[in-house]
């Protein structure tokens, strides 16, 4: 199985060995260090990911939670507001 680091250094060997239109030849280098930590850091498990699943889930309540006491607070029904957020994206647009 190919990996990141192995494509780039495939591509800095190809260029390394390339010449420009005018001759020249085509000296690059490629720091492989981020992609190895993306590689290694990445997914759903990191501290980072978790973070902000945590966030949008307690705004997500809170949100919930302040639509329901404004409601109240006007004396309307909150369960109007479920029906409504339910409903409208059923609806055709057009």
């Amino acid at each position: 199985m190919t990996t990141a680091s192995d494509k780039i250094t495939e591509w800095v060997t190809k260029l390394e060995n390339d010449e420009d239109d005018s001759g020249v030849m085509v000296r690059l280098k490629v720091t492989v260090t981020e992609t190895t930590t993306l590689e290694k850091d990445g997914g759903l498990r990191s501290s980072t990911a978790l973070l902000y699943l945590a966030l949008w889930y307690s705004f997500s309540f809170a949100t919930l939670y302040l639509n329901k006491y404004i409601l109240s607070l006007l004396q309307e029904d909150p369960s109007i507001l479920g029906e409504n957020l339910i409903s409208i994206p059923v609806l055709p647009h057009g």
